[in-house]
């Protein structure tokens, strides 16, 4: 008896420390991998898969890893189509032969598990147990079974830095791509109703490109109307409002909140936003300043990957070049501007601060982030252009700063684009141009906006209706303490709506030039020279990079004998202005040096030559291109004017 009891207890020790063995080991019982549910992807399922697939611009990183290592951690966003990524590269390594894995831990995934030369896909939660010894013995288990196995890495959790040999984020596919390759041959004529196209602009991801394709395909078989497919298209507000309220830690809300307006800008640019962000959300939850201002600590690898960001490398255009930068973005195309909508209407007592922080940043000085903030407030003006305007665009636009006044012209942009608010936008322009005896320095300083804005940022969305507004409000002669800075900002915002010259907004900023150098009246005329003087200016790689890089005024009067005509006459009254004669011989005199570094040279001799009327007029020219040519070195183009001219004046 007692030498039986005496084994059954050796027996049990045994057992116990092979239970302890198996735990410090991480090796699951066989019993533990048997309780994994095992599912087979349907011949269909692949098929389809091949038909849609898109590849994500870094598909290699995740190829190699898988080749290399048998195990890939397919890290993303919500919405970048990685299981579908997954099951590709599933059946391009095992030839079909894909099953899914799931409900249990990955830790407990065992060789009988899995299926000799199979592909596995783990799209569910991996565990809480599931560290880098656990990846290297599941690697080691899929080598010896010559299987593979891609784990689509929860969105929730931050892959730690140890998993970097098995983990790779391939990024979000072409989202056009996406859309076009689901897109059913009959549902083709669907695609340009206006309201499928702002559904095609608010994509935030593939799985939502292709659920508008799919939709699409049954509208056009007659089970659906367009309305009800759009509608079924996933919202991003709601989840959006949810994600954003279950960030872990403030800075991440401040985070978030300073991505969805600065993003895909440098990283010191964001972060100081995003402190900015925190400091007032703190200051308004306590204003007495009993509690002080918590630091922000959170290190940037955290913060990216809470927000689902991340930081590439870029460039940024300088007036001294391109220079490096590392930028940051969300990784989700769109999703900047469904956190917008959703702070606006899910989190209102955000939105008193979140202006005030664009107010301030306003006045940066940094012109891609004003520039970014004024874009913001023009699109969160949609939910209530009265309040944005009161709150906002009134005080910039008032602003002695020209840079401020800038940011209102810019932030009117996308109300001008909104079908129920452009007549608003316009409205507002007109009366903001309107001189007024008496008239306040804030209204002055308005006018000034006005014609800052009916340049590129609104008068480009109506180029023939900012050219007449010009006409009626802007060109009269009151004052001349006031008047010249005006007739300033508008020539500006002219030659700015004249663009590369290859449009025919090109041709009609020339036209309405031209007639206004015809008018006697100081405003008008002045308004015309100083447009010609800033065209002339224009260098030749503001163009378009084609084969002929040539000055935007040459490819202008390249385009037709009108164009030719109307830019002769505005040189004409330029070259015979009491007081900017000398500043149009030498914008001329550039402009030549610009053709003689690249293209260009017939059509400046056409535009030299169409200049002088009279035989004064082209003695004169002739004169002073022989005056260029008596500098030593000069480009050949100043003999070449010289001889072309005087060819017509022997005529």
């Amino acid at each position: 008896m007692l030498t039986r009891a005496g084994e059954l207890i050796a027996s049990e020790h045994a057992l116990a420390n092979a239970n302890i063995a198996l735990q410090i080991n991480n090796l699951p019982t066989g019993r533990q991998g048997a309780a994994l549910q095992k599912k087979t992807v349907g011949t269909d399922t692949l098929l389809r898969v091949r038909h849609t697939f898109v590849p994500p611009p870094r598909l290699s990183d995740a190829w190699e890893v898988l080749a290399e290592q048998h195990l890939l951690l397919l890290c993303g966003s919500p919405g970048d189509g990685r299981e579908h990524l997954a099951t590709f590269l599933l059946d391009a390594f095992c030839d079909a032969r894909v099953g899914r894995l799931g409900n249990g831990s990955l830790i407990e995934v065992a060789e009988d598990n899995l299926i000799v030369g199979g592909g596995h896909l783990w799209p569910v939660p991996i565990g809480d147990n599931f560290d880098q010894q656990g990846a290297e013995t599941l690697a080691g288990r899929l080598r010896r079974v010559g299987g593979y196995m891609v784990v689509l890495w929860p969105d929730d959790r931050e892959c730690p830095p140890e998993f970097g040999d098995y983990a790779a984020e391939p990024g979000c596919p072409d989202l056009d791509a996406v859309f076009r390759k689901h897109l059913s041959a009959p549902a083709e004529a669907l695609i340009a109703e206006p309201a499928v196209l702002k559904v095609r602009e608010r994509l935030s991801g593939a799985r939502q490109a292709a659920q508008l394709a799919m939709l699409l395909g049954q509208v056009s078989a007659g089970r659906k109307t367009v309305e009800v497919a759009l509608a079924e298209v996933g919202g991003p507000e709601q989840g959006i409002a949810d994600w954003f309220g279950e960030l872990p830690e403030r800075e991440d809300q401040a985070f978030a909140l300073a991505l969805a307006a600065l993003d895909d800008l440098s990283l010191p640019s964001v972060v100081a936003g995003a402190r900015l962000a925190d400091e007032l959300i703190q200051r308004t939850e306590d204003p007495r300043g009993r509690y002080g201002l918590r630091p922000f600590r959170r290190p940037t690898r955290t913060l990216l990957a809470s927000v689902g960001a991340e930081c590439v490398s870029n460039t940024r255009e300088t007036a001294y070049g391109q220079v490096p930068i590392m930028s940051v973005r969300l990784r989700r195309r769109g999703y900047a501007r469904e956190i917008l909508d959703a702070l606006w209407q899910s989190f209102p007592y955000l939105q008193e601060i979140y202006l005030e922080w664009m107010n301030l940043l306003a006045r940066n000085p940094d012109p891609y982030v004003r520039e970014r903030v004024a874009l913001v407030a023009g699109l969160l003006s949609a939910h209530d252009f009265e309040y944005v305007r009161g709150r906002l665009l009134l005080s910039w636009a008032a602003d002695a700063d020209e840079k401020l006044r800038r940011a209102a012209a810019t932030a009117l942009r996308p109300p001008a684009l909104d079908d129920n608010l452009r007549e608003i936008v316009w409205s507002l322009l007109d009366q903001w141009a309107t001189f007024e005896e008496n008239a306040t320095e804030a209204e002055a300083h308005q006018r000034l906006t006005a014609a800052t804005a009916l340049g590129g940022p609104v008068g480009d969305t109506n180029p023939e209706r900012a050219l007449d507004l010009i006409t009626k409000r802007l060109l009269t002669h009151v004052t001349n303490d006031y008047d010249y800075e005006v007739w300033a900002a508008t020539a500006f915002a002219v030659s700015e709506l004249f663009g590369d010259g290859g449009s025919l907004t090109s041709d009609a900023v020339l036209r309405r030039a031209a007639h206004w150098a015809e008018t006697k009246e100081s405003g008008p005329s002045n308004v015309a020279v100083a447009v010609m003087l800033g065209l002339a200016g224009k260098p030749a790689d503001q163009a378009p990079a084609d084969d002929r890089r040539l000055p935007p005024l040459l490819r202008a009067t390249g385009r037709s004998p009108d164009n030719i005509e109307y830019a002769a006459a505005l040189w004409r009254r330029a070259l015979g202005h009491p007081k900017l004669a000398t500043a149009a011989l030498r914008g001329l005199r550039m402009l030549a040096e610009e053709v003689d570094h690249g293209a260009g040279r017939d059509e400046l001799t056409v535009m030299a030559v169409a200049i002088p009327r009279t035989d004064r007029e082209r003695r004169t020219l002739r004169f002073e291109t022989r005056r260029w040519t008596e500098d030593d070195p000069h480009p050949p183009i100043f003999e070449h004017l010289q001889e072309a001219l005087s060819k017509e004046s022997d005529l």
